[in-house]
């Protein structure tokens, strides 16, 4: 959309640019009290241009332009405008952002930022890339996929997240900020109708309750047939059928103020569809199963979006709890903030790796877990105002019990046990700007990390309950546990140097070290398998410039970030074979070197059109990995494309009060190619193509007609991959060993018809 500070004048609007597509000039951080509608919004300073947005990549609310690292952040109006619905959806949005389904599909999304990425969906390591919502850490991203509405912003903070935000990551964070509840008594009802019979139904309404509470609830409910037919049973995977609420409440008595969130979730799908595409001749899979070949040449006959696999009912069920309260104390010149969170996952997904109807390969997922964490941060400005700082303790805990039940050419084993996982880390930050140049300002972090890791093993065989866990010498343990633990701790920090040659102009240099911490191998069943890998070390140099400026008289914003990382201690998954099984185990890889940047520029070329464009470059390679003695450097990194280009057209023009404001947005994104696995190369053999996702460009409309007649109604009308590209998003590929490869599909073209009823 052509981004837009609204302010209520006599019942007309009035429209500006929001750089980075935000919607205000009010601060972009959990629960910012709205402005009144009776108050219109005013610049902050005087070198402010209307439309500048704020954002808290640095826990404080801040112009984009004045912080040296590159974020990319969406309102929530650009969410809606833009068909922003799951996450799928961002990384259209967002350059250096990848979206690629672990191997549980899109229940449980994998993310990259950057190159780096870690998909592997067990609670013994933790990911790349965090999400953060209302500013709590979502250690699990299942089910994550549903929190995208009622929200006031998604920020995508590209590089190491070492200093102040709560887990440590190596390629970014998502940092997703729900609707605060404001002053006013509002809501909004919204209702969609779309192919594949997709229904949804949403709404949300904010009460004034008192001067000093307000409080917000919402919800919404999805139903959609699957994009795939599956022929082995008659049934349509990759389908939708969830539940999501969500409760808010502010306490606003001046010093004091204090915001609780509540959400929930509600899962219950016949999962993710998975294709054979390939079946290796002689392999185990085809010994075990003599009709597999000629099964595998029909499936290759079918159409693209129809499949033949053997998954279990209603494989997706999955249910989430989450709780925020953040708390502020505002001492004058001080402020004491606490930010507690809560987090419940219960979650039964299983997926047919093989995508036959042959029990080749087959998994189910069981997680039942609980995150608690407390972050205290004290936060204050020194010195005239020329030093703002920031200091405190993190601590969190993870646990719960893990199960997978496998199957291997029919034979079903059960590997897991109880996690616990702990982390506490004291952090501290300032930003001085020079009084004898105030031009420029100093930025120094330091953040001391602690990590604790207890995997209590149990493993067995699903038909007789046997043991499958043994001890060096290959002797069955009696008890059948093993008892795992393991500590790591790391020093990150963040240096910045910031100059303002003019007002709205920010060039930067920006040098981080991030950390994610070590773990085990989830589907050990020996002494060695259980060796702990090492935790992975990102060194991160990123020179960049932001500039905002008004062009002809609107609203103009560039930015411009190029980086390099060193990167050591890799941790990246590998098939192996543990106890006769075929598992996918961690191993920390030598080192390696990405080198990239990322372009983004907004503008307004005439009234109530916005135009915006954006580039991402990544590449990434391997220094050394050598395993079993064999030299994998070669290796493409996973799920991390080198090349990302999109596009957004938006216009609005009002027909008159009696007609409405009719606009419409087209944006397209093109991704050149990656490979879904890490051990994408086969010494003597070269690149294994099975893996290989091709390139793709998408592209998405959106035409709509907003308070039609002067009133709160508005109608739109959407649609999704226009041009219905058929392409995969990832996949299983377990060729070498037991001989397929299977892939997931991504979503054909979709459309409906949305209406919405604002109060």
């Amino acid at each position: 959309m052509a981004s837009k500070v609204v302010a209520i004048r006599s019942g007309t609007r009035r429209f500006a640019m929001a750089p980075l597509f935000l919607s205000t000039v009010m601060p972009v951080t959990a629960f910012a009290q709205a402005a009144p509608e009776s108050q219109p919004q005013t610049n902050a300073g005087t070198d402010q241009i209307e439309g500048d947005i704020l954002v808290t990549a640095r826990r404080r609310a801040e112009r984009i332009t004045d912080v040296p690292i590159a974020v990319t952040a969406l309102g929530g109006e650009d969410l809606t405008e833009r068909n922003v619905t799951k996450f799928d959806d961002l990384a259209k949005q967002a350059p250096g952002l990848v979206l690629q389904p672990s191997s549980l599909g899109s229940a449980v999304p994998g993310f990259t930022i950057r190159s780096q990425r870690q998909y592997y969906p067990y609670m013994t390591i933790d990911h790349s890339v965090s999400i953060y919502f209302a500013d709590v850490v979502q250690a699990r991203p299942a089910g994550i996929n549903s929190t995208l509405f009622d929200l006031s912003s998604v920020q995508v903070l590209k590089g190491p997240q070492g200093t102040l935000f709560g887990r440590n990551t190596t390629g970014g964070a998502i940092v997703a900020t729900p609707q605060a509840p404001t002053r006013n008594f509002e809501g909004y009802l919204r209702g969609t109708l779309g192919n594949y019979d997709l229904r949804a139904l949403e709404g949300v309404i904010n009460v004034p309750v008192t001067s000093w509470l307000s409080v917000r609830g919402g919800g919404k409910i999805t139903r959609r047939d699957g994009y795939d037919y599956n022929i082995f049973d008659g049934t349509r995977l990759n389908d939708e059928h969830s539940n999501t609420w969500r409760f808010s409440a502010a306490i606003d008595l001046g010093a004091f103020t204090n915001t609780l969130v509540l959400n929930g979730l509600d899962v219950n799908e016949r999962g993710i569809s998975t294709k054979e595409i390939l079946l290796r001749p002689g392999s185990t899979a085809t010994t075990a199963y003599p009709t597999s070949t000629a099964v595998f040449d029909q499936i290759q006959q079918l159409p693209f979006h129809t499949v033949d696999s053997n998954l279990k009912p209603n494989a997706t069920k999955l249910n989430t709890f989450g709780l925020s309260n953040i708390a502020a104390y505002d001492l004058g010149g001080v402020t004491i903030k606490n930010i507690f969170g809560y987090r419940a996952v219960d979650s039964d997904i299983a997926a047919d790796y093989d995508g036959s109807p042959f029990p080749t390969s087959e998994t189910e997922l069981i997680t039942n877990s609980k995150q608690i964490s407390n972050e205290l941060q004290i936060l204050g400005t020194s010195f005239g105002g020329h030093l703002d700082w920031i200091g405190g303790f993190y601590y969190f805990r993870e646990s719960g019990v893990e199960h997978q039940l496998g199957t291997q050419t029919g034979v079903i084993r059960v590997t897991g046990g109880d996690i616990v996982n702990r982390s506490y880390a004291f952090f501290a930050q300032g930003s001085l700007k020079l009084p004898f140049y105030e031009k420029l300002t100093l930025t120094a972090g330091i953040r001391q990390n602690f990590d604790d890791r207890h995997y209590a093993a149990d493993a067995s065989n699903y038909a007789d309950g046997s043991c499958r866990l043994t001890d060096a010498a290959g002797a069955i343990l009696n008890p059948c546990l093993y008892l795992n633990n393991a500590s790591f701790n790391k020093l990150t920090y963040t240096l910045s140097a910031e100059w303002k040659p003019v007002d709205n102009l920010l060039i930067y240099v920006t040098h981080r070290r991030g950390y994610r911490t070590g773990g085990f191998n989830f589907s050990a069943v020996t002494p060695a398998g259980f060796t702990p890998f090492r935790p992975e070390i990102v060194s991160d140099y990123e020179a960049g410039a932001k500039y905002s400026w008004r062009l002809a008289g609107r609203p103009a914003y560039v930015s411009i970030a190029a980086y390099t990382d060193h990167y050591s201690d890799i941790q990246r998954n590998q098939a192996t074979s543990i106890g006769g099984t075929i598992v996918s185990t961690i191993v920390n890889a030598a080192d390696a070197q990405i080198k990239g940047g990322e372009f983004e520029a907004h503008f307004e070329p005439a009234d109530g059109l916005g135009l915006s464009v954006f580039y991402a470059y990544s590449h990434a390679k391997y220094n050394s990995w050598i395993a079993s003695g064999a030299d994998l450097s070669p290796s493409y990194f996973s799920g991390a494309p080198e090349h990302q280009v999109g596009g957004n057209i938006d216009y609005e023009k009002s027909l008159g009060d009696h007609v409405g404001r009719a606009g419409f947005n087209i944006s397209a994104f093109y991704q050149s190619f990656y490979y879904f696995g890490d051990d994408n190369y086969t010494p003597g053999v070269g690149y294994r193509p099975q893996q290989k996702i091709a390139a793709r460009t998408l592209v998405d409309g959106r035409i709509r007609l907003n308070e039609i007649a002067g009133t709160g109604f508005s109608v739109a009308i959407f649609v999704k991959n226009l041009f219905n590209e058929k392409y995969y998003t990832g996949g299983v590929d377990l060729a070498p060993t037991l001989g397929y490869t299977g892939v997931q599909l991504g979503a054909p073209r979709t459309y409906g018809l949305e209406t919405t009823f604002k109060f």
